[in-house]
């Protein structure tokens, strides 16, 4: 998948008895295979490149941020205490796999290396 803009229908997901409203703004630069996740009422968007961005809803507007650490594409993304788990991912097509964990803090828009997994994995495990 290449992404260029993000489409509205990816922006208006149902959170609880909430709703994020759509949007038609557009993220930055085209790339692929990337993680997009919501942490606090903000929607993420990393990899397939350095880039990381920010959607915020209430302004309908997209920032970028902190970039990844290493170019990645086929991340993936979780959440976990308001933190952002970037795990695995390529360097490039087919590879290699990487066994890294990047860990994003949204309060400081700052990045730490986690624990490495055993071995390199890419998207949801292969």
């Amino acid at each position: 998948m290449i992404v260029s803009r993000v489409p509205s229908s990816m922006l208006s997901c149902r959170f609880g008895a909430g709703r994020i409203s759509s949007s038609t703004s557009a993220s930055g630069p085209a790339r692929q295979e990337v993680s997009y996740l919501q942490v606090g009422g903000k929607f993420y968007l990393a990899g397939g490149s350095t880039t990381h961005e920010v959607y915020n809803p209430a302004t309908d507007t997209w920032s970028t941020i902190a970039p990844l650490p290493k170019k990645l594409d086929h991340i993936q993304g979780v959440t976990v205490g308001g933190l952002i788990y970037y795990i695995g991912g390529l360097e490039s097509w087919p590879g290699p796999h990487v066994n890294t964990v990047y860990i994003y803090n949204p309060a400081t828009n700052t990045f730490q290396q986690g624990a490495p997994m055993p071995r390199g994995r890419v998207s949801s495990g292969w």
